[in-house]
């Protein structure tokens, strides 16, 4: 769908021009995977080259989602799905977060504000442009 990748390409230059970039995830991740799994050889050199090319694609932040729009356009929707999903990762639980605290604390008015900044508009287009391709 050509309408996917034009909205990932819109959200991907607002999470640019946001700042988002969201590698810390995968480096906690791969921090909980060394550190207490006890993977040695072959495979953990494996799992450590998979983290690093993740955690580039995510600092990139809004350059892997306009990447991943580029690929929806060109007809490689998986390919754009994972892309757009890896750029905007962070930024969708960051959003979350602030969500359930806004619920606990009953402070809408800062989620809302948060929402309506570069970072959350990328964030949503990003992820509507990921559900509407096929």
């Amino acid at each position: 769908m050509r309408s996917a990748g034009y909205l990932a390409i819109v959200g991907g230059i607002l999470l640019f021009l946001g700042g988002a970039a969201g590698w810390g995830i995968f480096a906690i991740i791969y921090s909980f995977i060394d550190h207490y799994l006890n993977i040695t050889g072959d495979f953990a050199n494996m799992i450590k080259l998979v983290f690093q090319i993740l955690i580039f694609l995510a600092s990139l932040g809004g350059i892997t989602v306009i990447i991943g729009g580029y690929a929806m356009l060109k007809g490689f929707e998986r390919i754009g799905k994972i892309l757009t999903i890896i750029g905007c990762g962070t930024g969708f639980l960051t959003l979350v977060w602030q969500l359930l605290v806004a619920y606990a604390t009953n402070t809408f008015n800062v989620w809302t504000g948060a929402m309506m900044t570069f970072t959350g508009i990328g964030t949503v287009l990003a992820l509507i442009s990921q559900k509407l391709a096929k």
